[in-house]
């Protein structure tokens, strides 16, 4: 679903969401807690001069823990997507903000889960060898680096795979009856 907008229906979504943080930022998003990630984010933030932030923490527990807190208002979907395109780079393991940070075209860094989790890294993998990113890039380390989405990706075949989603969609609701 997070591909059936493209980058232009996706601005129009959050262009009357209020700017959650004032300062240039990089966004640690953890769909699972990964402490070798974390403290990658941290040391690379510190290096571009970055704020580090996490929605996922409160605001006083993420001060306590090194990040620049945001609202105590909860983070949403859409502040979430506004979150990634007014991001300078992303730290995550999450498949949403991996597609995110390539339709924003946002640096983005992702270190491969191990253990009992690293079958979440399938949906990942798959989609950056979808987009075209190098399957070298992909395999051969456990951080997985991309300074630059747009450079390499294949729109085709995620304009194809849109067209896919509808028609399933379609079929799926029985929209033609």
């Amino acid at each position: 679903p997070v591909l059936l907008l493209d980058k232009q229906e996706w601005e129009e979504e959050i262009q009357n969401v209020s700017p959650i943080i004032q300062k240039r930022y990089a966004l640690y998003y953890p769909v699972i807690n990964q402490p070798e990630l974390e403290k990658y984010a941290i040391q690379k933030a510190r290096e571009k001069g970055l704020k580090l932030i996490n929605p996922r923490l409160v605001p006083s527990y993420a001060k306590m823990k090194g990040y620049t807190a945001i609202s105590s208002k909860p983070v949403g979907p859409i502040e979430f997507v506004k979150l990634i395109k007014e991001s300078e780079c992303i730290f995550t393991n999450s498949f949403h903000a991996t597609v995110f940070s390539s339709i924003f075209n946002k640096e983005l860094y992702v270190i491969k889960l191990k253990g009992k989790n690293k079958n979440r890294n399938n949906r990942i993998i798959e989609y950056l060898k979808m987009v075209g990113i190098r399957q070298s890039l992909i395999d051969t380390s456990d951080l997985i680096h991309i300074k630059d989405f747009e450079s390499t990706m294949q729109w085709e075949n995620v304009t194809e795979r849109k067209k896919e989603s509808v028609e399933y969609l379609k079929k799926s609701l029985d929209y033609n009856s």
